[in-house]
């Protein structure tokens, strides 16, 4: 996860298309196997119907990544969408908790989400630099924070707002969100100056004049 983070943050713009293949199979996939496990699926269930499913949603989550290429022009708006929807459970990790309410969880991580859309298709190839700059920086202290501990993830934050046992949130996580912050601003000038910039020199229509 953490290779994977880094990628994103310093090669996702250059690569936007790998890089959009990557997120749309992880969150087609994903989504799949939350609903999976939210609906008929448990600890219990057998271990060939488990890899049976995995299988399945793992495939249907490719078929998503090569589609996602064939639609590139809502590209930057979908990659944008999934930034604002981790944005949310940032935000409702540092400043929602209080409230212990899993229906305002779910509204304001779709909320972040929908805004982030609306601006990523207007501002297309900003959306890409800013939205993998983000994600790769989420991803990259996540896979510390699955390494080192200390960093909820969304299962753990939901049982969380349902059981008002937001005290047992360790002090780390707000380390880890520093860190998203650090090398989100870091990434996010690395690809501007480094990719961003220099693809609107080139294809400036003057840019052969200089």
């Amino acid at each position: 996860m953490c290779a994977l983070g880094l990628f994103f943050c310093f090669l996702g713009y250059k690569m936007f298309q790998l890089a959009l293949f990557i997120v749309a199979t992880l969150v087609i996939g994903g989504l799949l196997l939350f609903i999976c496990y939210s609906t008929f699926m448990s600890t219990a269930t057998s271990a060939a119907l488990s890899w049976t499913m995995f299988g399945v949603c793992c495939a249907l989550g490719l078929v998503a990544g090569f589609l996602s290429i064939k639609l590139q022009s809502l590209a930057g708006a979908v990659l944008a969408a999934w930034g604002g929807f981790l944005l949310g459970v940032l935000f409702n990790e540092t400043c929602l908790y209080t409230v212990g309410s899993v229906a305002l969880f779910w509204c304001i991580n779709i909320a972040f989400a929908l805004i982030c859309f609306v601006l990523g298709y207007k501002f297309t190839k900003h959306a890409e630099a800013i939205a993998t700059s983000f994600i790769g920086s989420f991803l990259t202290m996540k896979g510390l924070g699955i390494m080192f501990g200390g960093f909820p993830n969304i299962y753990a934050l939901i049982h969380m707002i349902e059981d008002g046992a937001w005290s047992s949130i360790p002090s780390s996580f707000y380390g880890y969100l520093a860190g998203i912050v650090v090398l989100f601003f870091i990434s996010c000038y690395v690809q501007f100056k480094c990719f961003f910039h220099k693809e609107q020199v080139n294809t400036h229509p003057y840019a052969m004049l200089n």
